[in-house]
């Protein structure tokens, strides 16, 4: 009457360690371990209901991300690409994810004569929450046939993960 409930619990804890919300507990008395087999339950569910809602939230916000009309590039206080979309204008030039991990002005070097100096201009966002703005700036390819554009940069501080990084936005 002792030692089953508290395997049961034990094993209940094990599933739900590994994910398992869906699994519940059934429990025999209305005593102790009944009640703590109940909150167990409650826990589960709960936590199911946590886990659904974030990747709901998950799945719109990469939605939204993926359907920017502005370029994106998240980087770390080094400069090291974490994450980056390209708008439908192609406005950086790259299409993929293959860039994830390199320096930022490796990827683009059309930067390094664009807007300022940013290695300074991301640490100060990382760092010091710094915003960063410029307007109407001319990114030149160097290509003779390609044509110049202008853009407008962006650039501020975002926290997830634990980690702070820079949100480098290009229109």
């Amino acid at each position: 009457w002792l030692i089953v409930p508290i395997a049961e619990l034990h094993q209940a804890t094990g599933r739900f360690s590994r994910g398992e919300l869906t699994s519940r507990v059934s429990p025999r008395y209305d005593d102790e371990l009944g009640t703590l087999g109940i909150a167990l339950n409650d826990m589960a569910r709960s936590l199911a209901s946590a886990q659904a809602e974030l990747q709901a939230s998950e799945t719109k916000h990469r939605l939204l991300f993926q359907n920017l009309r502005d370029a994106v590039v998240i980087c770390d206080s080094q400069g090291r690409i974490e994450e980056y979309h390209d708008s439908d204008n192609c406005l950086l030039g790259v299409e993929g994810g293959g860039h994830i991990g390199r320096e930022l002005l490796d990827v683009w070097p059309v930067f390094r004569t664009a807007g300022g100096d940013w290695p300074v201009i991301i640490e100060a966002a990382v760092g010091e929450g710094r915003r960063y703005r410029a307007v109407d700036v001319e990114l030149t390819s160097g290509d003779p046939g390609a044509g110049d554009s202008y853009v407008d940069f962006l650039v501020y501080r975002i926290e997830y993960g634990g980690g702070k990084y820079a949100a480098v936005v290009v229109r």
